[in-house]
């Protein structure tokens, strides 16, 4: 009997010292019908990084979506899947700083921190 095995992403902590933030890189495809390929970039807010920012809701999910981040399954809402899809592209990754998806939303502690600081991640897109 053979198992199947699924992978969920777990988060690598933020290093508050090089006021990190992370960000998805969106992976290129000239492929439309390629699954959904993320990496979670750690970078400096201190640092010049060129990203977009997205915020989306946390609320309730009823309907998922699962994406490939850093190699694992990541569940993210209908919407979210649907946004990310769309904005792929064809010849470059795609930096994009979503709430959803770069802050842990079951650390309490990092959740807090980065909720306060939400304003400036937005803000130096």
């Amino acid at each position: 009997m053979t198992s199947s095995k699924s992978t969920f992403f777990k988060y690598p902590p933020l290093n508050r010292a090089r006021s990190e933030i992370r960000l998805v890189c969106l992976k290129l495809s000239l492929n439309k019908s390629t699954p959904l390929l993320c990496e979670l970039r750690h970078v400096s807010l201190d640092e010049s990084s060129s990203y977009e920012a997205l915020s989306y809701t946390w609320g309730a999910k009823a309907q998922t979506h699962l994406i490939t981040l850093n190699g694992s399954n990541f569940p993210v809402t209908v919407n979210l899947y649907l946004a990310l899809w769309t904005l792929r592209q064809e010849h470059n990754d795609y930096f994009i700083w979503i709430d959803a998806i770069c802050v842990n939303k079951n650390d309490m502690e990092e959740r807090s921190h980065e909720v306060l600081r939400m304003l400036q991640i937005i803000d130096r897109h």
